[in-house]
């Protein structure tokens, strides 16, 4: 992939780079990389200026290297400095970005820069897989079926996206360890807890799912998910004052959760 953007963004620049010295350096570092001599990828990329127009290119190498190497943050740094290059660069860079976040456990992060890659290429492989699977294991199961869908359009698909696209409601995918990853190392994220919320409203442990997301909505106000959870519980127990309470003061990006729509949707039905 790497060898595929280098070859297509130098050849970009024309005759006036051929031959250059700095693409002379990118080219060996990304034939370093292929043979998976990491460490000489990552020094020759690493010479290059900042200046140079094909800088953003050997960030992405020396970052790639570095991820190789499982030396996660200098890798972070190094895609970090490649997001505004050329357009297929940047892909590059945002999916090397959510790899490494991914690999750490910084979930908000690793959502962040597989939806810019989405932004860019909405059928990028790696980035559908990544969010399909993120989503459904903090029981954000309807958002995970784009996603899935995609890849299901694309022909690379396996048991997994169709469970992700035809059991959405009454299950989700757990992924523990990833879960434990992101907190430990990120206490203050509330997807590990909404995942737990999740859980516990698919067992019926209705109480305590309801307080799961009251103590995230105390916690992190800004986060749709929980609200539309609380007003589905509502709407599943009857309690339709409650529900038009919740639906009447979310806010206007509410309009953009999956959630939200499905519980309007079925108290449509249930008053037609």
């Amino acid at each position: 992939m790497v060898v595929l953007v280098v070859a297509g963004v130098t050849a970009s620049f024309g005759p006036a780079f051929f031959g250059s010295s700095e693409e002379r350096t990118v080219w060996s570092a990304a034939e370093a990389l292929s043979r998976r001599d990491f460490g000489k990828a990552e020094s020759l990329a690493a010479s290059v200026p900042e200046t140079s127009p094909l800088f953003p290119v050997a960030a992405v190498i020396a970052g790639e290297s570095c991820a190789a190497l499982h030396e996660h943050d200098q890798a972070i740094r190094y895609f970090r400095k490649a997001t505004e290059g050329p357009s297929e660069v940047a892909i590059a860079a945002h999916a090397g970005l959510g790899e490494r976040y991914l690999m750490i456990g910084d979930l908000g992060r690793a959502e962040e820069h597989f939806l810019k890659v989405i932004d860019r290429n909405p059928y990028h492989f790696l980035a559908n897989k990544r969010l399909s699977h993120l989503f459904q294991v903090q029981g954000r199961s309807l958002e995970s079926i784009p996603y899935a869908l995609r890849m299901i359009q694309m022909g690379l698909f396996g048991a997994t996206e169709i469970h992700i696209a035809g059991c959405a409601e009454n299950r989700f995918l757990e992924d523990n360890r990833l879960l434990a990853l992101c907190q430990d190392n990120f206490p203050d994220d509330y997807r590990p807890r909404l995942a737990n919320a999740r859980l516990l409203q698919l067992k019926n442990q209705t109480n305590e799912a309801r307080a799961a997301y009251l103590e995230i909505v105390e916690r992190h106000a800004d986060v749709i998910e929980p609200y539309a959870r609380l007003a589905r519980i509502s709407l599943d127990q009857g309690d339709v004052s409650r529900f038009l309470e919740i639906n009447q003061h979310l806010p206007d990006s509410a309009d953009q959760n999956a959630t939200t729509w499905v519980n309007r949707g079925i108290w449509a039905l249930q008053h037609q």
